[in-house]
Formats: structure tokens, C-alpha cells, sequence
């Protein structure tokens, strides 16, 4: 709904369009990371209950 749909392209020497089917969104940690694990797994749930197709991955 929010990243998904078409992008313009607009550089010097190109401009076409560009259909977004996927995104992916890379947190390393720091202050976003929440300290307690169980908020994290929580919302990680509820995410991927409420969102069709949403995937979520720890490496």
C-alpha cells in the first residue's frame, strides 16, 4: 500500500518507468531496535497478521 506501485525514473540519459513489487526495509539495530525482545517478536506478529504479504527476517 505505502512502497509499492510506479516509479518514474528521471536521470541524465535515462527516463522510464519502474513497477515496485517488493521492498526491503534493513534496520542494523541501534536506537530502533527495542531492548526488550518480546516488543520486538510482538510486533513482528501483529505485522505480518495485519499485512498480507509481509515478511519479516532476522539475520
Amino acid at each position: 500500500k505505502y512502497y509499492g506501485g510506479t516509479l518514474k525514473i528521471v536521470r541524465d540519459g535515462l527516463r522510464q518507468q519502474a513497477k515496485v513489487q517488493r521492498v526491503r526495509l534493513v534496520y542494523e539495530g541501534g536506537k530502533l531496535l527495542p531492548s526488550d525482545p518480546a516488543i520486538l517478536n510482538d510486533a513482528v506478529t501483529r505485522t505480518q497478521r495485519r499485512i498480507e504479504g509481509v515478511e519479516v527476517l532476522f539475520q
